[in-house]
């Protein structure tokens, strides 16, 4: 774990190690955060591109960008979970529409 947390300040931070060792864990915390960040912002071009070409080439269903390749910086999706008489509901619904293509 120690080895991770140096080789990704020292490599991917571009720390040098007096700069490391100097800093609390609260400021290298923060570092790590601005450099996941910026990639992010760069990988957000990459996946525009990404679904341009889908979409260019011929592509009338592509789904959005975020979806083909989610990014830590997208907005979380929050799903709504159905209380239980909407689950009852649903249930009898499909329970019906089942019934009715198994006996035609």
């Amino acid at each position: 774990m120690w080895e991770e947390v140096l080789d990704f300040a020292l490599g991917e931070l571009g720390l040098d190690p007096h700069a490391f060792y100097c800093m609390t864990w609260a400021d290298y915390l923060r570092r790590s955060q601005g450099y996941w960040l910026r990639n992010s912002r760069y990988l957000e071009g990459c996946r525009m591109v990404a679904h341009a070409v889908l979409v260019a080439a011929g592509g009338r269903k592509v789904p959005a960008a975020y979806k083909i390749w989610p990014l830590i910086t997208d907005p979380k999706i929050v799903i709504k979970q159905p209380t239980k008489e909407e689950s009852k509901e649903i249930f009898n619904r499909y329970k019906k529409a089942w019934q009715t293509t198994t006996t035609a």
